[in-house]
């Protein structure tokens, strides 16, 4: 019996998509809600593929802040891209789903959205969105609380914008690039703040040795008076004694 079998297929593609996710560096938690495989099915794949393209998996809770999509113009325009690729596939749906952590994860919509992810890690060589952050878009795009999908006045494409953040009317490749600060870094004014007190101390320190110096001086110049008048006497005296001893 071959492995294509129809009683099979569900099988095979649940396993294809557990290798697919594991290979970009889901989590077993995240895997065994979009494969319907059972967590010791996972942790045994896992072990077993090995593959050195593989990304790291990270360990904990997955990604929950939906604001990270809008915290810069360059992760808001490759939030934009997947969004885009991923309606395009279908990965998104139409409708609003109130409880999409639930009734959204499947079979079906993972491949979908394995797919879009791909195309999203094609487009990009290094892109600054993981898999799992892709499953949160995925997921807060499809409840429509937070995150929405709106068009530009600029340019009429679409944008990722945050409910609960800025809301922007333009798109993130219409809006202007933000100035750099000409302020310097706050480790740097610290630095500059360090080495200014270390030069004023020096220069205290000079200050006082020469203060100490000239103090000195001062003390030697006064002193030199009372040893001359200590001494005349005893020279007195002694010239006085050879006069008396002279016939």
């Amino acid at each position: 019996m071959r492995l294509s079998d129809d009683r099979y297929e569900s099988d095979r593609r649940k396993y294809a998509l557990a290798l697919s996710m594991i290979e970009h560096g889901a989590r077993i938690q995240t895997v065994t809600l979009w494969t319907g495989l059972s967590k010791y099915r996972i942790q045994t794949l896992t072990q077993s593929y090995e593959s050195a393209t593989r990304a790291h998996r990270n360990r904990g809770d997955s990604p929950h802040q939906p604001a990270y999509f809008c915290k810069s113009l360059k992760i808001e325009r490759e939030s934009t891209a997947l969004a885009t690729i991923a309606l395009q596939m279908h990965a998104i749906p139409e409708a609003t789903v109130l409880d999409a952590r639930k009734s959204l994860p499947g079979l079906a919509r993972g491949e979908r959205l394995m797919s879009a992810f791909e195309v999203y890690c094609a487009l990009l060589p290094e892109p600054l969105i993981s898999l799992e952050r892709a499953v949160l878009l995925i997921i807060e795009l499809a409840e429509r609380r937070t995150l929405i999908l709106d068009r530009c006045e600029s340019c009429s494409d679409l944008m990722v914008v945050d409910r609960l953040g800025r809301r922007h009317r333009t798109c993130s490749f219409c809006r202007p690039q933000p100035r750099p600060s000409t302020k310097p870094p706050k480790l740097l004014r610290q630095q500059q703040f360090h080495e200014g007190v270390k030069h004023d101390n020096h220069e205290r320190a000079r200050e006082g040795q020469g203060e100490n110096e000239a103090h000195r001086k001062m003390r030697s110049v006064h002193q030199r008076p009372e040893k001359q008048a200590q001494s005349e006497p005893h020279q007195s005296r002694s010239r006085q004694s050879d006069h008396d001893e002279r016939p």
